[in-house]
């Protein structure tokens, strides 16, 4: 009689849907597909826009004869491409500010840095533009998006003691020689004459 109610119970078990996919991240928090999913979607979509960035400046600076009257120097449009940001970023905050109903999760610990992290990222932005003017996109490109990998990547080895094993510190110099490499030769083409 045991045995027969203990088959039930298996089989009553075995016939109850699995549940759903979950990951968990390195702060415990568990996310599903479908989370995953979005934010993959996201990440996606601020790619294009980062690499859409500068589109329509080098295209008005590229093509003088349906532009003559707009300036060739890049600095010309930093005022307008930051405040076409800024307008941006704060449309995207009332928003969530809105979806969150009037409560955004903001800490006030985090503001500061953003700050600071939002001058550097200016800063960074205007030498991009600089650079676009005397080297052009094809070469200031690669390097402006490789050489700050390279940074972070020297922080996550050397402050924050990310990557352990002589292993995977061997493959991280040899991509981190590779990427300097490689920026190196992308800015030395400008001047290669074959």
């Amino acid at each position: 009689q045991a045995s027969s109610d203990e088959s039930s119970t298996v089989s009553d078990a075995e016939r109850s849907p699995p549940p759903p996919a979950r990951t968990s991240t390195s702060h415990g928090a568990v996310i599903g597909t479908l989370e995953k999913a979005i934010c993959i979607a996201v990440s996606v979509l601020a790619g294009v826009c980062y690499g859409l960035n500068f589109m329509p400046v080098i295209y008005m600076i590229d093509n003088r004869d349906k532009y003559p009257d707009y300036p060739v120097d890049g600095l010309s449009y930093v005022f307008s491409h930051f405040f076409g940001i800024f307008l941006s970023a704060t449309a995207i905050f009332l928003g969530y500010t809105i979806f969150r109903k009037g409560e955004p999760f903001m800490t006030p610990q985090l503001i500061l840095p953003s700050f600071f992290a939002g001058l550097l990222w200016a800063t960074a932005e205007t030498a991009f533009f600089i650079a676009n003017q005397h080297l052009s996109q094809a070469i200031s490109f690669p390097i402006i998006t490789g050489l700050p990998g390279c940074v972070a990547s020297l922080w996550s080895v050397l402050y924050f003691q990310e990557i352990k094993g002589k292993r995977n510190l061997m493959n991280f110099v040899a991509a981190l020689t590779l990427s300097i490499v490689g920026a190196v030769l992308v800015g030395l083409s400008k001047e290669v004459h074959l």
